[in-house]
């Protein structure tokens, strides 16, 4: 058994320690610690400040560099798509801003936007693979240059390609954009009326659409990676049928945009919703028209950050299309 003196010898230490603190803390100690304290508040707001300073001139050199740029873009896109014709494919999700700056953009550079639709979730979205198979079986007589054996996905890309680049005025297009607004399964929406002949077509990606978000489900993502599928099939697709850009983000391995560059059709621009961005994307189309595929940007797998000023007029290359 613990002698009560064992105790009793505790309890003194214990208060002597307190009070020796309560002591110390009040006297000698006391401005020691108020001054230690006091620097270290001082000196995180001097760290606050600079922080605040490093900030607004970052700021001021990044609206520098974008004014620089504004005035580069008055230089170089006006009079490279003058009387072309561009027909604009939205994904599900993407940022309609970035659109309204991309036809600010091409108009500078004197296209037209000739047709601009929306993909529905329909489009991809796994629930409605049976409906697109019986879609594509009905309407592949209506579209030409089908390849051999093509997959439901193809024949719904080639439909859709076959509407932006023939135009309403031919026939068969105006039963397959019909075909692709069917009340209750519409495929697509239209945002500006399909018109004329495109003599490109820009395919402007979300950012949304990758599997890095660790609060997805497996399920969850076997659904985007078959989606980003359909749409790389979808990019191809059209693509090969004639001048394509496609628009958006590739920060990252499995970007919807990153994923379309590793096709090597076409040609993409990355930065979306920023001036790079909007003044690469004309010249994308420039080249693409003039036969030359690019990757622009400064994101994963760009060749060049700022393209060339390439003048693919209408009036320059003996077409009105």
């Amino acid at each position: 058994m613990v002698d009560f003196r064992y105790h009793l010898v505790s309890l003194v230490s214990v208060f002597l320690a307190l009070a020796v603190g309560i002591i110390l803390g009040a006297g000698p100690l006391q401005n020691s610690i108020g001054n230690t304290l006091t620097g270290q508040i001082d000196t995180l707001r001097e760290s606050r400040d600079s922080l605040r300073d490093e900030l607004a001139v970052t700021e001021d050199q990044l609206s520098g560099s974008d004014s620089a740029l504004d005035v580069a873009a008055n230089e170089l896109l006006p009079g490279t798509l003058t009387g072309r014709n561009v027909a604009i494919v939205v994904l599900p999700e993407a940022s309609s801003d970035a659109v309204s700056d991309l036809i600010e953009s091409l108009e500078l550079a004197g296209a037209s936007v000739s047709g601009q639709v929306t993909l529905n979730e329909s489009y991809a979205n796994s629930e409605k693979a049976t409906y697109r198979g019986a879609f594509s079986n009905q309407v592949s007589e209506y579209i030409d240059s089908l390849p051999d054996n093509p997959t439901n996905d193809q024949v719904v890309a080639s439909a859709l390609d076959y509407v932006l680049r023939k135009g309403t005025g031919d026939e068969n297009a105006k039963v397959l954009l019909g075909s692709l607004m069917a009340e209750g399964d519409a495929l697509l929406s239209v945002d500006r009326e399909v018109k004329d002949p495109a003599d490109a077509v820009i395919v402007v990606t979300p950012e949304s659409l990758n599997t890095e978000d660790a609060d997805l489900t497996a399920n969850e993502k076997s659904e985007i990676e078959s989606q980003t599928g359909i749409y790389t099939e979808m990019f191809s697709e059209v693509a090969g049928r004639g001048p394509t850009v496609g628009y958006g983000r590739a920060l990252n391995d499995d970007d919807l945009l990153t994923t379309l560059r590793g096709t090597n059709e076409g040609s993409t621009v990355d930065s979306i919703a920023t001036t790079p961005g909007r003044i690469n994307v004309p010249l994308a189309v420039a080249s693409e028209i003039s036969g030359d595929h690019v990757s622009l940007g400064s994101q994963q797998g760009a060749d060049a950050p700022l393209g060339e000023r390439v003048d693919a007029s209408a009036k320059d290359n003996g077409s009105d299309n």
